[in-house]
């Protein structure tokens, strides 16, 4: 699991969010990275705003 989605898990745990939203959150940003084929660190705005 990369530092990133580590540190959105520990963030939204942080600011009391319930398990399963975590989960689900978590989810979608896999998801989001699967879509793309590329390092969440390289998926920028930017470069996908159509």
């Amino acid at each position: 699991m990369s530092n990133l989605i580590k540190r959105f898990k520990e963030d939204l745990q942080l600011a009391g969010y319930a398990k399963r939203s975590i989960q689900s959150y978590t989810s979608a940003v896999l998801r989001l990275q699967r879509f793309y084929n590329k390092p969440l660190e390289d998926i920028t705005e930017e470069l996908y705003f159509f």
